[in-house]
């Protein structure tokens, strides 16, 4: 089991000023394996007090609490060769309401929502003990109350990793 708790202050800078503010992460994480399978499945929390973004017409809420629910599942075929399973859903929702012109010049006025669902398959080859070789596809898809955050992501990566 591991408990882990990050506080951070961001300092947004002068380009990005409205993300300046505190980032407060909770999370609790449980671990195991048996046999040829690995499994990992967590919770985390992370509360935002930002600055925020505005003008004289509009409002742009930067400071969600968002709850994240993950797991992962590990398959070790070989000592050579291993799959992974991973999935993840995450929820924000964000303090204040949105004051926003839309293109058709109607002005939306609405807390924002965004519900994320991810998903990973990852094949990883171990030629030796200090190089793996990887294949990975990931899928995500975020709806959310304003279009401009709704997507659909789809991620093909192959690497070669190295520790150190």
């Amino acid at each position: 089991m591991r408990v882990r708790n990050d506080v951070t202050y961001i300092d947004g800078g002068s380009h990005f000023g409205y993300l300046t503010g505190w980032q407060d992460r909770l999370g609790l994480q449980i671990h195991g394996k048996r046999a040829a399978t690995s499994l990992r499945i967590g919770y985390e929390i992370e509360l935002n007090d930002r600055r925020d973004d505005a003008t004289p017409t509009e409002f742009f809420s930067y400071s969600p609490t968002w709850n994240r629910f993950y797991g992962d599942a590990t398959y070790y075929v070989s000592d050579a060769f291993d799959l992974a399973l991973r999935v993840d859903y995450q929820f924000s929702r964000y303090r204040d309401k949105n004051v926003q012109t839309n293109p058709d010049g109607t002005v939306q006025i609405d807390a924002r929502n965004d519900d994320r669902l991810t998903t990973g398959l990852r094949a990883t080859y171990h030629p030796s003990a200090n190089w793996d070789v990887f294949g990975e596809y990931t899928y995500a898809n975020n709806s959310s109350k304003f279009s401009e955050y709704q997507y659909n992501d789809n991620q093909f990566v192959m690497g070669i990793e190295r520790p150190f």
